[in-house]
């Protein structure tokens, strides 16, 4: 997507099959600014009109060059900007086989690489957060092969500019933390002033799967962990949310959709404010698809962006937007242009479901 910015997306559709797109085919979709009704919560205080704004889809060529790799197809994996990289590390591909590679995508070749160092072990349904440094990310969580969700806490760090060659692409640095360390897989997580938080995923109390409804957070200058405790009615605990932080506002806040707990597909939108930590449930309109899991969602400009996940009876092939002026959703569908380029565009249209998304530059 683009907003005077970018977001690649990567990962599976509901059959786990790899992208064989040897072109480069552009979709335009075009956000206009609907006039909903204000938040019944209270709203976020702003005022700011934004007569439209341009979204471009464009699937990126990921056919290997001759003689190199290119990453196997994977789900449930995790996704992040290293450097002039995009990393994907562990997931689970077919035939329920756990992974713990770690690949980069070069920005400006275009072009994959393996890493030779790996994950501690193969683990899927983790997160990974880029810490103060550009070239440095927080690798935590997931569940082991057993299906055991894990603690392990790992910095991921890039090699210095001009050294391409796997051996020097990432370097792995286990963690050793301290405090109230929690074990969780299918959670959100993202970074504040180099502290990571952490809320909701899968959890074992007492031998039971559970779905934490708590908010953890974990200093990276002391690698202390502590619940902080914010404030307000918490969401319900759940596992496979969209997560969006959003530091354009005076009042910076982190958005909270969807997931599931159980059987049950959620529907709901929150909002934490970091400052103060208050919780608070946002009432939205619009929206087409009213549950879903295993979606991603990012924010650009004063937009959520979501795209795929299972809203109980379908895997999701379009792009759903919220103003977050309004609250109000649209949906978009994923075409081509009337005069695109030609090529294979399957892997727009194909459904897909715990896959991942980055934002790659900066907002203006």
């Amino acid at each position: 997507f683009s907003l005077r910015n970018s977001c690649a997306m990567a990962g599976t559709n509901k059959r786990i099959t790899k992208m064989k797109t040897r072109q480069c085919v552009t979709t335009h979709i075009d956000a206009e600014k609907d006039h909903g009704p204000p938040d019944p919560g209270g709203g976020n205080g702003l005022d700011r009109g934004h007569a439209k704004d341009d979204f471009e889809l464009t699937i990126l060529d990921n056919s290997p060059a001759k003689d190199t790799a290119t990453l196997c197809a994977r789900g449930f994996h995790a996704s992040q900007v290293l450097g002039q990289y995009v990393l994907i590390c562990g997931g689970m591909r077919l035939h329920n086989e756990v992974l713990n590679d770690i690949w980069l995508w070069h920005t400006v070749k275009k072009g994959w690489q393996m890493s030779t160092t790996r994950l501690d072990e193969p683990v899927y349904g983790l997160t990974a957060c880029i810490q103060d440094s550009p070239n440095q990310v927080v690798v935590y969580g997931g569940l082991t092969a057993s299906g055991v969700p894990t603690s392990q806490l790992m910095v991921l760090r890039s090699p210095s500019r001009g050294q391409d060659t796997p051996e020097d692409l990432v370097s792995v640095e286990m963690v050793p933390p301290s405090g109230a360390i929690p074990a969780l897989a299918l959670h959100s997580a993202f970074m504040v002033h180099n502290r990571m938080m952490v809320f909701g995923g899968i959890t074992m109390e007492e031998g039971q799967k559970k779905y934490s409804d708590k908010l953890f957070m974990v200093d990276l200058d002391t690698n202390v962990w502590k619940e902080p405790g914010p404030k307000g009615l918490a969401p319900p605990g759940r596992a496979g949310h969209g997560c969006a932080l959003v530091t354009a506002d005076e009042a910076p806040c982190v958005y909270i959709y969807g997931g599931y707990r159980g059987t049950t597909i959620l529907q709901d939108l929150w909002c934490l404010r970091l400052e103060g930590l208050e919780w608070r449930r946002i009432v939205y309109t619009g929206v087409p698809r009213p549950v879903l899991v295993g979606h991603t969602m990012c924010n650009i400009g004063r937009h959520l962006i979501t795209l795929g996940g299972f809203d109980g009876t379908a895997y999701g092939r379009d792009v759903m937007i919220l103003d977050l002026d309004t609250f109000l959703w649209s949906q978009k569908a994923v075409l081509p242009r009337p005069h695109g380029t030609s090529g294979d565009t399957s892997s727009l249209t194909v459904g897909r479901i715990f896959h991942s998304a980055v934002l790659v530059g900066g907002q203006e």
